[in-house]
């Protein structure tokens, strides 16, 4: 027995797809919303001293590459220099190796020197003075994001709504294996005609292979107001199978009633290249209009990278995949080279635009599941 009522969504009280058809749209809108943030952006670079942070950075970065670089070709000459004869008559080798090896530990010590210093220290100042920096410059470039889309938000820092979030996850049926884990980094709550929306960067990991990372990249819930009898989920990666793992402690008849089986839309491009899984076929061709399988379509065959969506419970989720995907706040090592190195106006658009440009592929989705 499927809903009479199908009205998943009401009508947007703001037309995205209308006032943002495309992403060119939204740069323009964005430069013209731009102002003075850049001026004020390099005022804080000014003000806030960023330039030794950003020698700190360097100093730290070099030592690392060092350390592994000089690694490397210590290793290289221990496991092939015989055979190659590095290490024959000629003692000048051995010499280079030993100096190598000693730059090294040189470069290891002077590492974690820097890094034991007590908090008092100038380097840990300088440290904290530069994450309190990309902070406040995140916090003027993502409030202009959104409320280019008319959008107030709240970063959530800890509590309630960040595990709330994990728990979403889990019973989002997107899933790749049952040991996969969400790990938010920062989270955003706005809200959609009235109801929730949870935007988080994150990365995906399997805890049982040492917390190794499966992807990076967005995880979205929204509350879409109607409760779903089916699970519909959608997937343009290589998988030929639906996400279905279930978190531990849960049963999985308390799930599904059925597993979701491929099912095939109209339109027959969207098949070959986008799988669609459902215990509701019927409710599956409610959900999936025409115009949300082509926004998702052409999304997709743009970036190429994986989404993820899946409807249930009465929410719709997604995963976007893309390493590039910043809505970054500052923590103990926050190194954006954009905000640190390089505030100008065209590069600091170009990092605001990491977020628009999936919100505004979000939104058109969110726009397009309006059943009748």
């Amino acid at each position: 027995m499927h809903p009479q009522n199908h009205g998943i969504l009401p009508m947007m009280s703001q037309n995205y797809k209308e006032q943002f058809p495309n992403e060119d749209a939204v740069r323009r809108a964005l430069e013209e919303r731009w102002g003075d943030t850049t001026e004020r952006i390099q005022q804080l670079h000014r003000d806030m001293n960023v330039k030794r942070y950003a020698r700190i950075l360097s100093l730290r970065g070099f030592l690392v590459i060092g350390m592994v670089v000089l690694g490397t070709v210590l290793l290289v000459g221990v496991l092939f220099g015989e055979e190659a004869g590095l290490f024959g008559s000629d003692e000048s080798i051995k010499a280079f190796m030993i100096v190598l090896f000693s730059t090294i530990v040189f470069f290891g010590i002077w590492y974690v020197t820097l890094e034991s210093l007590p908090d008092s220290s100038w380097y840990k100042k300088s440290l904290r003075r530069g994450t309190e920096y990309v902070e406040l410059c995140n916090r003027q470039i993502f409030e202009l994001v959104f409320n280019l889309y008319s959008l107030e938000y709240e970063k959530v820092e800890k509590g309630d709504v960040r595990d709330r979030i994990i728990h979403k996850y889990d019973m989002s049926s997107l899933k790749p294996s049952s040991t996969t884990t969400l790990l938010p980094d920062d989270l955003y709550r706005t809200s959609l005609n009235g109801r929730e929306l949870l935007i988080a960067e994150a990365s995906f990991v399997d805890g049982k292979k040492n917390n190794n990372v499966v992807y990076k990249g967005l995880f979205m819930t929204y509350e879409i107001g109607t409760d779903l009898e089916g699970t519909t989920i959608v997937n343009t990666g290589r998988s030929k199978q639906a996400f279905v793992h279930i978190p531990e402690g849960v049963t999985e008849t308390s799930v599904f009633s059925e597993s979701p089986q491929r099912t095939l839309l109209e339109w027959h491009t969207f098949n070959e290249r986008i799988k669609v899984f459902t215990t509701d076929p019927v409710e599956a061709r409610y959900v999936l209009r025409p115009n949300f399988m082509e926004d998702l379509y052409y999304w997709w065959i743009e970036k190429r990278n994986t989404i993820l969506i899946s409807f249930r419970n009465g929410s719709m989720y997604m995963i976007y995949v893309d390493e590039e995907v910043k809505i970054k706040s500052a923590s103990d090592d926050a190194d954006d080279s954009v905000l640190i190195h390089r505030p100008s106006t065209p590069t600091l658009q170009n990092y605001a635009m990491t977020l628009a440009r999936p919100l505004m592929h979000i939104l058109h989705l969110i726009e397009d599941v309006r059943v009748r």
